[in-house]
């Protein structure tokens, strides 16, 4: 799914980092009220790295078993 497509209420799995590292992201696009949507984190997965490529390892593997789409950060 292309970024320009993701709607309200949309999920999906990134990466992002940390003081504790890289680690894998699900983000929910929050429909918001008065300001109109924003990207929200609404988990994280289990792992903590030194490198974002361990973090995309962990972020493709989570996004197949939740059954949302990967996208990079």
């Amino acid at each position: 799914m292309p970024i320009q497509d993701i709607k309200p209420g949309d999920y999906w799995v990134t990466t992002t980092q940390g003081m504790s590292g890289h680690f894998a992201v699900l983000i929910w696009l929050n429909p918001g009220d008065d300001f109109g949507p924003f990207a929200e984190p609404y988990d994280t997965g289990i792992g903590r790295y030194a490198t974002k490529d361990e973090a995309i390892e962990e972020a493709e593997v989570m996004a197949d078993m939740m059954g949302f789409e990967y996208i990079p950060a």
